[in-house]
């Protein structure tokens, strides 16, 4: 028997409140019977099969004993189980530690979480198929209102777009794309807030920084070769709009469209250095492992963006890649520090033995993404005695004004009997100081560069930009690690 199915046997074989139950929607079987309920064609209520891509809860038996769980409160998430396996244990982490803490009222939370891999084990749906199809299953069968995730920009404009009949509150721990911004109104208020949110800033402030560092570095002429997607083409725009050279660029949307744009820009001798940008580490991955295989790369500098930032680059790439390491240079929202974090990395680590919190840049940001999907839930419930994505996010412009609040689970008392009187407080998150913008509804952050080490195993910071006056300013001097040799000489 497969894992389903022996979990929906469990599930068929649950007690209830009763035997048989005539309805007319599925939030009537839900109360009558308990999560995964739906109305069927007959007009009955019937046990929907839970799809594999989201067997993954907290609590882990939730699909199991979910007499053990009434009224629940059940928050979704998406994200690709395989590549993101850092986000999605920091986005689990705060079910566990709010159930610890009381919950709400009489009432637990739960995550269900679902994988939208592109993986022909499930059912042979694109990555992007697979986001979508999550999360219609989670708003039309669960009731959820509240989706943390996905981790790429693409991705979150798609599920958006889907999901426009029933606006839940999205919030990303990964999208940085400027076009995110006013994907959901450019006009946003506590009446009418928006439903797309996120925890990294955006690629506005990202993108400078990469235009101003090529700028201060002397770079002539850039090969920009990019996603064609939201998120590679709108921070292709903002870095080139701060850059004072000229480029190249191309777009690519496929394997073969990657590999024949590195083969024209390392074709063009007066290209100095190139800027790849994708969010998917697979092909920031290919992208290298093509690029050491070239005879004409002669030693060019190779800029990469955040989604680079991650183990997986160090530990997935060919071995011939670490020839290329110390040519490469990249961008980050910072590495967040603090007690605030210190509380969710000893955390992280105690819960998840065989991760760490380095492991992705993003890691911190899921946490704070996952308490704020809580967060706007509670808000939702105290407001309108029910969670809808509009009230959600009208919770959300409550936690950057006010008594100072920091994001652990020791604060949840105090969180509840802010948001249940109608208050909002200044929440200080493992990510940093989550101050919202009320116009945007989106946080800024310092934006780092980095490099590799010259061991080749892990990332150095090169440079920190804060932000005077809304322009970039950096915040030392240069890492002497990442000044080249000649550089050294000349000073």
């Amino acid at each position: 028997m497969s894992l389903s199915a022996s979990l929906l046997l469990a599930l068929s074989c649950t007690p209830t409140r009763f035997d048989l139950q005539e309805c007319e929607t599925t939030p009537e079987c839900r109360t009558a019977f308990g999560l995964g309920y739906t109305c069927g064609a007959e007009g009955l209520c019937e046990l929907e099969p839970v799809p594999d891509r989201c067997l993954t809860t907290e609590p882990a038996d939730l699909w199991e004993r979910p007499g053990d769980y009434p009224d629940v409160i059940v928050i979704g998430s998406l994200y690709d189980h395989g590549q993101d396996q850092a986000e999605l244990a920091a986005v689990q982490l705060p079910f566990k530690q709010v159930n610890d803490e009381g919950g709400l009222r009489e009432q637990s939370f739960a995550l269900v979480s679902c994988d939208y891999a592109e993986d022909d084990s499930y059912d042979g749906l694109s990555s992007d198929e697979a986001a979508i199809a999550n999360a219609e299953y989670l708003i039309s069968q669960l009731g959820v209102q509240v989706i943390l995730g996905p981790a790429s920009s693409s991705k979150v404009e798609e599920v958006y777009l889907a999901t426009q009949d029933e606006l839940p509150l999205i919030i990303s721990s990964n999208a940085t794309s400027p076009a995110l911004t006013d994907l959901d109104g450019t006009e946003k208020s506590d009446e009418d807030p928006g439903t797309v949110w996120r925890t990294a800033p955006s690629d506005v402030f990202q993108g400078r920084i990469i235009g101003v560092d090529l700028s201060l570095r002397s770079v002539a002429k850039v090969g920009v070769i990019y996603s064609d997607d939201s998120y590679g083409g709108s921070l292709t725009a903002v870095a080139m709009a701060n850059f004072t050279g000229v480029s190249e660029q191309w777009a690519f949307s496929s394997p073969t469209g990657l590999t024949e744009a590195l083969v024209d820009a390392l074709a063009d001798p007066e290209i100095e250095e190139l800027l790849f940008i994708s969010s998917d580490i697979d092909e920031i991955i290919a992208f290298l492992n093509a690029a050491a295989g070239a005879s004409n790369l002669n030693g060019r500098g190779i800029f990469l963006a955040d989604g680079a930032a991650d183990q997986q680059l160090i530990n997935g790439t060919k071995d011939e890649v670490k020839d290329l390491f110390p040519l490469i240079r990249g961008t980050r929202p910072q590495v967040p520090t603090g007690p605030v974090y210190e509380s969710f990395s000893t955390s992280y680590t105690a819960t998840f033995s065989e991760l760490q919190p380095s492991d992705s840049i993003f890691t911190a940001y899921a946490y704070d993404a996952s308490w704020l999907g809580i967060y706007g839930a509670t808000w939702a419930i105290n407001k309108d005695d029910e969670v809808t994505g509009k009230a959600a996010g009208g919770g959300l412009r409550r936690v950057s004004s006010g008594e100072e609040l920091e994001l652990r689970p020791s604060s949840w008392a105090r969180a509840k009997e802010l948001l249940n009187s109608g208050e909002g407080f200044d929440v200080v998150g493992a990510s940093g100081n989550l101050d919202f913008d009320p116009e945007t509804e989106e946080a800024d952050s310092s934006i780092e560069v980095w490099a590799i080490n010259p061991p080749g195993t892990d990332f150095v910071v090169c440079l920190t930009f804060d932000w005077v006056d809304g322009n970039p300013k950096p915040a030392g001097p240069q890492n002497a690690i990442c000044v080249p040799d000649e550089e050294e000489e000349a000073e």
